[in-house]
């Protein structure tokens, strides 16, 4: 980790932010971190598109990366939708709080 952070030219502490989802990356950043770890833009934020695996890669191991892979997109996406509902929650309760305590 500290080798990647030294070549994209920021600190152990902000690259791992960037992995724990506590900061996001600028644009320039990811697209040197696509680079570096040989995968699309796309793919690096999303999970969608064309996917990292190696050339030459077993063909007995592609169909299970694959499946893998995409296992792993619909889990982020479904995850996407849970924080966004979360989110919707929380700030209902919020709301609720701050009208109790009004007119308490």
């Amino acid at each position: 980790q500290a080798e990647l952070a030294t070549k994209l030219g920021v600190r152990d502490k902000t690259l791992a932010a960037w992995e724990e989802d506590l900061a996001e990356p600028r644009g320039n950043r990811l697209q040197m971190l696509a680079g570096m770890l040989n995968v699309s833009l796309r793919w690096l934020m999303t999970g969608i598109g064309d996917d990292p695996l190696e050339p030459g890669t077993a063909p007995a191991m592609v169909l299970p990366a694959r499946m893998a892979l995409a296992d792993i997109a619909r889990i982020r996406s479904d995850l996407t939708k849970l924080v966004a509902e979360l989110d919707r929650v929380e700030g209902r309760l919020g709301e609720l709080l701050v009208t109790e305590a009004a007119e308490a």
